[in-house]
């Protein structure tokens, strides 16, 4: 069994971007995550999408933690793999903010962690059986540094799997160098509990909004998006 919060084998990311991730997150935090992307627009005229308007908190995990529950034998922890983007996207409750390019570039690029069922006994460490995992829980790093995309499947939820993928996660962010901080929506009480669990802790508000230009379309927006891929 694995142990919630221990190391796990995940992807090395590049000594480069993890530097450009700092640097990002230098500049911009604690005060807007919004500014690097708006400083791209120039003075091009934008419009808030008032159904696009989400209050939250940021919650940060200040230092590695280790828990003591197990995952049942049948799991165990990866990274995400690119050709994972489209159940990640899929299964995003808010993914009208971001693109299914934009979420497997971070995939790619960034830390992130994959919850896999495992597949049959027969040719362990196989090409098959890595194939035939079935990706249950996960959760990623966005570009601008927040841990987020958490989501578990249904039918493989009130096992952990969550928070040990959190955990696996801001774990190796720490390690890093880097924080480990998610932003939550106050109504989402479940999300508040697991993460303050977790041993996270609410520092400040955060207002996520999405601006389009000027009578613009979504897919400017996503156009926008791309052009911010590292």
């Amino acid at each position: 069994m694995a142990t919630l919060g221990e190391e796990v084998g995940l992807r090395q990311v590049r000594k480069d971007e993890l530097d450009a991730l700092k640097q990002r997150l230098a500049r911009h935090l604690p005060h807007s995550l919004a500014l690097q992307l708006l400083s791209s627009w120039g003075r091009r005229r934008v419009t808030l999408q008032p159904s696009h308007i989400r209050n939250l908190w940021l919650y940060q995990l200040k230092a590695p933690t280790m828990l003591n529950a197990k995952l049942p034998q049948m799991y165990h922890v990866t990274r995400l793999r690119k050709e994972d983007a489209s159940a990640v996207w899929t299964n995003w409750e808010f993914n009208t903010f971001d693109s299914m390019e934009n979420v497997r570039n971070d995939i790619i690029h960034f830390p992130s962690v994959g919850i896999r069922e495992r597949g049959p006994e027969d040719g362990v460490g196989s090409l098959q059986q890595e194939a035939e995992e079935i990706l249950v829980s996960w959760i990623r790093t966005y570009k601008f540094g927040l841990m987020g995309t958490t989501f578990t499947l249904p039918q493989h939820r009130r096992q952990g799997l969550a928070g040990a993928a959190t955990m696996a996660l801001a774990n190796q962010l720490l390690q890093e160098g880097l924080p480990a901080f998610v932003f939550i929506e106050d109504s989402n009480t479940a999300s508040v509990q697991l993460h303050e669990k977790l041993g996270f802790e609410r520092q400040i508000a955060v207002n996520a909004v999405k601006l389009l230009f000027h009578e613009a379309t979504d897919q400017d927006y996503l156009d926008v998006m791309r052009r911010n891929l590292p």
